[in-house]
């Protein structure tokens, strides 16, 4: 193998792991922007049903 190929095989093994790197730190940033995007519901979700609550509670004073 000459100098040259080895140089070319060597960069092309380097610029797929930076692209392999780039993809996994890309996955992780997602993972994570999901789990938030989960939370983010599941608190309107419990904001929702205190609200409603809170107007049955009123609803109910209101009865007498």
């Amino acid at each position: 193998m000459s100098c040259a190929s080895r140089n070319s095989s060597a960069s092309a093994r380097a610029k797929a792991a930076a692209k392999k790197a780039v993809l996994e730190a890309e996955t992780a940033a997602l993972k994570r922007l999901h789990s938030i995007e989960e939370e983010e519901i599941r608190l309107r979700q419990c904001k929702d049903a205190l609200k409603l609550e809170t107007e049955m509670a009123k609803a109910k004073a209101e009865e007498f």
